[in-house]
């Protein structure tokens, strides 16, 4: 029989991969265990990543002990956080925040939600994250204790190939034909997420106001970058038109506009792929006592990783295509004008 049961969680919670199961548990004997999970991106003008430790008491259940914010986290006069631009040689010093009132409210679960400490960091006037570069993460927990280490090389900027944006025109008609996004990366990426953005209007007929609506439509959330040269993805004119369909509640009878697409690629550094993969195997918290576990912490559990991405914008569709919107088979109800 285990004795001790020690449980972690890492919440990734919309920094890269949402659908990734985000909790995984470990078996140990106490000690002081850091938990680091932060993925930082040049395109971000504020950085935050979540610092926690381990925790462990004989007298209580993991699920009780994940409710006391004080097992979560270590005091803020015990630690030091930095993250060092290795290409500039700049440190930066990260300060503890609230992450609910930074707009990063940790998820409803086992895990107390307030308060909910992020360490953030911004960048200096005209500084930025060199792309290809290398980026180092610090934790300083006091005498006596091994700093921790963790690095990762800043994801390059990527290309669009297909859609160019510009105003170009999407012909989804017929619908059974292949549509592709295609991009090129350097080998620095190691998987990618891409996810179409279909804007359109609503008429309030309360306001008598339009109203901007959005579906985002992911097309893949973890594709693998395999030749180190970028990537494709594949869709049709019917997927586009259906998913539309779907995510709309035709019952709410409103009348509506559309607006425009856009596509955006996010691409992962190899780090972060590895952690995902790893996290597919688990099931979560009534998976086997001990699951696989990825870190690339020189102590501890956790990751730190980078990403980027690339918008493009002013997609447009063609007439023939706004006509089957207005009455094909899966958009006819919902009223487009």
């Amino acid at each position: 029989m285990v004795k001790f049961r020690l449980l972690v969680v890492f919440v990734v919670s919309a920094l890269f991969f949402s659908s990734c199961d985000n909790e995984l548990k470990l078996l140990d004997e106490w000690k002081d265990i850091p938990v680091v999970y932060g993925v930082l991106s040049p395109n971000d003008t504020a950085h935050y990543i979540r610092v926690e430790k381990a925790f462990l008491d004989p007298e209580k259940s993991a699920f009780e002990v994940a409710r006391i914010a004080d097992s979560l986290y270590y005091p803020d006069e015990q630690i030091e956080v930095f993250v060092k631009n290795v290409a500039t040689g700049q440190i930066y010093g990260l300060q503890r925040v609230e992450g609910n009132a930074e707009g990063y409210p940790r998820e409803t679960g086992d895990f107390a939600e307030y308060p909910n400490y992020l360490y953030k960091f911004k960048l200096g006037q005209g500084e930025t994250l060199t792309e290809g570069g290398l980026l180092q993460f610090i934790l300083n927990r006091g005498p006596g204790k091994d700093t921790v280490f963790a690095q990762d090389e800043i994801v390059s900027e990527m290309k669009i190939r297909d859609p160019s944006g510009d105003g170009e025109i999407l012909n989804l008609i017929p619908e059974s034909r292949k549509q592709s996004v295609r991009w090129r990366s350097k080998d620095d990426a190691g998987v990618f997420k891409v996810t179409m953005i279909i804007k359109y209007k609503e008429l309030n007929p309360e306001s008598s106001i339009w109203e901007a609506k959005q579906i985002d439509w992911v097309l893949s959330n973890r594709l693998p970058n395999e030749e180190g040269d970028g990537g494709e993805i594949d869709y049709t004119g019917a997927q586009f038109l259906q998913t539309i369909g779907s995510r709309i509640d035709a019952s709410v009878q409103r009348q509506r506009i559309f607006d425009r697409v856009e596509v955006k690629v996010e691409a992962g550094s190899p780090e972060l792929y590895n952690y995902i993969n790893i996290l597919q195997t688990s099931t979560g918290i009534t998976s086997a006592e001990v699951v696989p576990n990825y870190s690339n912490l020189s102590e501890g559990y956790g990751l730190f990783a980078t990403r980027n991405e690339l918008l493009v914008k002013d997609l447009f569709i063609s007439g023939s295509t706004m006509d089957s919107l207005r009455n094909g088979r899966f958009t006819k109800d919902l009223n487009f004008q």
